[in-house]
């Protein structure tokens, strides 16, 4: 099953902030509309400095397949509260903290290896080749087909030749599927997301990292099947050291889906 359905943007610079994906309160909650608006939910995720699950899923892969002795320059596209951001930047990574909404700055301020622009990934300077890690949880269900695929494509330009793309989904089997008020969001399968990845050159690199249960969302609302579809992508699967290339394939072949935590940005 392909679930495809337009919905309402979060990627447009001057959208309002009811257009954006909301952050949770904590880690048991996933991103979901809430009172307030955006600008609420970031001041509540401010302090949090671990990982949203589909940047910790994978961060060994994207770790490791780091060449030695380079800068590492990560794009944290839809940075909310700034935990992802903050989690790279505490790693040595150079960060670029990307957000429509413009209170996402303030959690960031003091952060010297961070730097944060108010926009979309196509407010970001890059050169192409030029960035290690491009960092998108819980985006791409407020995007439109055309915003998605667009920002795909300034993506696969823009990674380096190791570089990562770390990006969740929505699953169609999300109970939000089934309520009006989110009719215009969209929902992916595996199937649909490799296809996406494939119109522009990205591959997966692991296998998806897949959670499905109940979850109560940041408004405190329940979600009776919060379907999240996490996944790890790269241009080409990074063959700078053969062993690590065999490792890496041999993942693809091997590796069980992992049932990380489903907690949100």
């Amino acid at each position: 099953m392909h679930a495809f359905s337009r919905i309402l943007s979060c990627c447009k610079p001057d959208a309002a902030p009811e257009q954006h994906p909301l952050e949770p309160t904590d880690r048991a909650q996933p991103a979901s509309s809430a009172p307030g608006g955006m600008g609420v939910v970031i001041r509540n995720t401010a302090h949090i400095e671990t990982a949203t699950p589909g940047l910790e899923a994978f961060y060994p892969i994207i770790e490791r397949t780091q060449p030695a002795g380079q800068a590492r320059r990560a794009i944290d596209l839809g940075s909310g509260g700034g935990r992802d951001s903050k989690f790279l930047a505490a790693r040595g990574w150079d960060v670029t903290a990307a957000d429509t909404e413009k209170d996402a700055a303030g959690p960031l301020a003091n952060h010297a290896r961070i730097k944060f622009v108010l926009g979309s990934l196509d407010a970001v300077a890059a050169e192409p080749g030029s960035i290690a890690l491009i960092n998108c949880q819980r985006v791409t269900p407020f995007m439109s087909l055309e915003q998605l695929r667009a920002m795909l494509a300034r993506a696969s330009h823009i990674l380096s030749p190791t570089g990562q793309l770390a990006i969740s989904f929505f699953g169609p089997s999300h109970s939000w599927t089934l309520e009006p008020e989110h009719k215009d969001k969209l929902f992916y399968d595996i199937e649909a997301i490799e296809t996406e990845l494939a119109r522009c050159d990205l591959k997966l690199v692991a296998h998806p990292n897949e959670t499905k249960g109940p979850q109560r969302a940041a408004n405190g609302k329940k979600v009776e099947c919060w379907h999240e579809i996490r996944v790890v992508a790269a241009r080409d699967v990074p063959v700078r050291e053969p062993a690590l290339a065999a490792r890496l394939r041999a993942g693809m072949d091997t590796q069980e889906s992992p049932q990380g935590p489903s907690a949100g940005r």
